[in-house]
């Protein structure tokens, strides 16, 4: 009986996971190495714009 429910296991499990890609796809996902990708590049944007905005205080502040 086994050898006879193998192969529909077999179609199951593979519906299943295509059904679960596909709905992840939808969703608009990102993977996790993309995910700290883009963290890494927020991080250093972060840290210019704090730099300007320091020189720029200091300027302003020479300005005076």
């Amino acid at each position: 009986m086994k050898k006879v429910l193998s192969p529909i296991n077999d179609i199951i499990k593979n519906s299943k996971e295509s059904i679960l890609k596909k709905s992840l796809k939808k969703l608009d996902v990102v993977s996790r190495e993309e995910f700290e990708v883009q963290k890494k590049i927020l991080l250093k944007t972060r840290q210019k714009l704090e730099s300007i905005e320091a020189k720029l205080d200091q300027l302003l502040a020479e300005k005076k």
